[in-house]
């Protein structure tokens, strides 16, 4: 039932009984408790397995490193997000969700932190669902760690906060087939990267990040397949590189490589210059520029509106969910909410289809 050692030991005593617990405490050095004026043996039984339980839920309290007693919540959280491994960039986005609880709860000790101190620290918030999504969630997950694995308290006083609600996402901007063709055809005057690059997205549905991450070992031009395993962006302080994706819903995978998409890269190899680090693109890309291109044929769109294009065309051509969560590297549930209109029109023809089927 448990690794702690100990044992129990009964006696009668003053006309009733009593019960010892004795125990080793995380130090190694034994340690006891007792009961006594119990009525009977087993009402003093009954006593120590009370003495255990209250034992064991103090030895979870008690922090796993001395030095972490009177850690701060700001502090602490450093100490989670180095232990997590986590990404520069998710690091930055944890750091900016704790200050919006402002600097008397960051000062705190960990060990005594209430649901009160932090619905007093949120009682100012003016912020947007997601926004208010992600400093709850960034803290949850902190002190969560506090009681697990790192035993500064028994309780995490932000599990009961509760989650807003969402509202449905704004519509998205996805490009027509023919405004897509037409950006193609423009972008074809354009420094051949940039053109590489909305192909890329447009015909794999990849994140810039992704596409900047590349390197010619991910591209099968044999079997026409690109493998996404990395992705371009800040590593460090004023750092950017190349860093794996972690696997995982949103982690590797494999894009099927289309006809017009195999050409252009083909194209691409037999005319540029290879990079000495073997990336497709040059890191020195400047994304406003990229952007600039697009918006003089699109105005209201971004090189992440290819990413949406590349979803809905795949979604108005009958691809079951899964399988685009799959290629996107999202969640069924991220691409249920983000294409929530698309998925909504799919629903409808289903259900014209059933009616037709079963009429």
């Amino acid at each position: 039932m448990t690794d702690l050692t100990y044992h129990f030991s009964f006696r009668e005593k003053d006309r009733g009984w009593q019960v010892i617990l004795s125990y080793k405490d995380q130090a190694g050095r034994w340690r006891q408790k007792s009961r006594q004026g119990l009525a009977t043996k087993k009402a003093a039984k009954a006593a120590g397995e009370k003495l255990l339980a209250d034992v064991l839920d103090a030895m979870k309290s008690q922090p796993i490193a001395p030095e972490l007693v009177d850690i701060t919540l700001a502090e602490f959280a450093e100490y989670v997000f180095r232990s997590r491994n986590l990404a520069y960039n998710s690091v930055l986005a944890y750091r900016y969700a704790l200050k919006n609880y402002g600097p008397k709860l960051l000062s705190m000790p960990v060990r005594k932190i209430t649901y009160l101190d932090i619905q007093h620290a949120m009682s100012a918030w003016q912020c947007a669902d997601a926004s208010y999504q992600l400093y709850v969630t960034c803290l949850k997950m902190v002190l969560s760690s506090a009681v697990d694995p790192y035993h500064l308290r028994q309780d995490n006083p932000a599990s009961r906060l509760k989650p807003r609600k969402l509202n449905r996402r704004h519509k998205i901007r996805a490009l027509t087939q023919k405004e897509f063709d037409r950006l193609m055809e423009n972008m074809k005057t354009r420094p051949m990267k940039y053109y590489v690059i909305c192909a890329i997205a447009g015909y794999t549905g990849m994140r810039l990040g992704e596409i900047m991450g590349l390197t010619w070992d991910d591209i099968d031009l044999k079997n026409r397949q690109v493998s996404v395993t990395k992705q371009y962006g800040r590593i460090g302080h004023g750092k950017r590189g190349i860093m794996n994706i972690k696997n995982g819903a949103a982690g590797h995978r494999v894009i099927p490589i289309p006809a017009k998409l195999w050409q252009i890269l083909l194209a691409y190899r037999h005319t540029e210059p290879r990079q000495i680090s073997g990336q497709l693109i040059p890191p020195k890309l400047l994304h406003r520029t990229l952007d600039g291109y697009i918006k003089k044929v699109v105005p209201d769109a971004s090189i992440h509106s290819l990413r949406h294009t590349y979803a809905t065309m795949l979604l108005a051509h009958g691809t079951d969910i899964k399988t685009v969560s799959a290629l996107l590297g999202d969640t069924v549930s991220t691409v249920l909410n983000v294409y929530v209109d698309y998925t909504d029109d799919m629903r409808r023809k289903a259900a014209q289809s059933i009616e037709k089927i079963f009429a």
